[in-house]
């Protein structure tokens, strides 16, 4: 409760103590207190003049909010620091979209080039790119170019053309069935010295990861 309250219910006429209050830190609260403690003794005038004083200095006059100069924002009303702080994250969120949404105008970031499951990703060069999920591609002589942070989950196949990603990482899984699956893949991708993408086993399911488009890792299994 502050001072002020207190002594109004004093006035009020409630049963408060006031015999331990601190010294009045304005002249607004001194006629408060004398009022509070003896039910008269105050200047009607005066006090009406320390009123209209301080509301004239701590009361915003168009929006009727008490000023608080321990806000972000000097001289304005009491929620002006939260909303400020929710303004300012606001804003942040709204420039991170800023590269998305232009691309999207641009066409570069067609809706359509999206697979389901994904979401329009920075790709730290100040440009965006769909990324994200998995898809399942059918069809035993499928070509893929790849999307970044995509997995793309073939069954038996008997040719596969895979491109990946130049930038983020993709990976495909597929099985080379009972006649070896012929894998075509850019030589600029550096793969593992066990593994030759020419002579694939039989009777064996591939896992190709591949990162920035030139590292390549591979798990296989019968």
């Amino acid at each position: 409760m502050s001072r002020y309250e207190t002594y109004l219910r004093k006035i009020a006429g409630e049963d408060v103590d006031i015999s331990n209050m601190p010294e009045p830190s304005d002249r607004y609260e001194y006629y408060l207190k004398q009022i509070a403690e003896n039910g008269s003794g105050a200047d009607p005038e005066a006090i009406a003049e320390a009123v209209a004083e301080w509301l004239e200095e701590n009361v915003d006059p168009e929006t009727g909010y008490v000023i608080d100069d321990s806000f972000s924002v000097q001289g304005a009303a009491p929620d002006s620091k939260k909303t400020g702080d929710e303004l300012n994250s606001l804003k942040s969120a709204i420039d991170d979209l800023d590269g998305a949404v232009e691309e999207l105008e641009a066409g570069s970031l067609s809706a359509l080039n999206a697979t389901a499951g994904q979401v329009p990703t920075a790709k730290g060069d100040g440009t965006w790119e769909w990324a994200g999920g998995k898809t399942t591609v059918s069809g035993s002589t499928p070509t893929i170019t790849a999307v970044a942070g995509m997995r793309y989950e073939c069954g038996e196949v008997s040719t596969l053309d895979f491109t990946p990603s130049a930038t983020g990482v993709c990976d495909v899984i597929f099985e080379s069935g009972s006649t070896p699956t012929v894998l075509t893949i850019p030589n600029t991708v550096k793969l593992p010295s066990w593994f030759d993408p020419s002579n694939l086993d039989a009777d064996t399911t591939y896992e190709i990861n591949v990162l920035n488009g030139t590292l390549g890792a591979v798990m296989a299994w019968a």
